[in-house]
């Protein structure tokens, strides 16, 4: 249940506010940099009125159990190739990304530890 607990917080945390219109919405609009600017999401009336349309329309998907959110720090849609080089053992995949979908930036993260695989052969 956590959209339950954090859809709440960002209409009155301004912390919890830039995360979720930043998370949740894609737009061309850097909202970390509007809020160091000084703009209070909560306050300013389009800003609010933003937090409160996301609210209600997460709040609708979750209760239809339509769509789940998932944060794009915690889960990626990739493709992969088959490993020519043979460094690589049966049941072994290297994995690195990016901390942000939204974000470019040089920084990449390679990740150690299990991860849920599709095999989709199409032929």
């Amino acid at each position: 249940m956590k959209v339950a607990r954090f859809l709440p917080g960002m209409m009155f945390d301004e912390n919890d506010a830039t995360e979720e219109l930043s998370s949740r919405l894609s737009l061309p609009i850097d909202f970390h940099q509007l809020h160091s600017s000084g703009i209070t999401f909560t306050n300013e009336p389009f800003f609010r009125s933003l937090l409160l349309a996301v609210h209600r329309y997460n709040i609708k998907l979750h209760l239809s159990k339509s769509k789940i959110f998932l944060p794009g720090s915690m889960g990626r849609t990739m493709y992969g190739v088959i490993d020519d080089t043979g460094l690589l053992q049966y049941g072994q995949v290297f994995l690195q990304y990016s901390p942000s979908v939204r974000y470019v930036s040089g920084k990449k993260i390679v990740y150690t530890g299990k991860i849920l695989y599709f095999y989709n052969n199409p032929y």
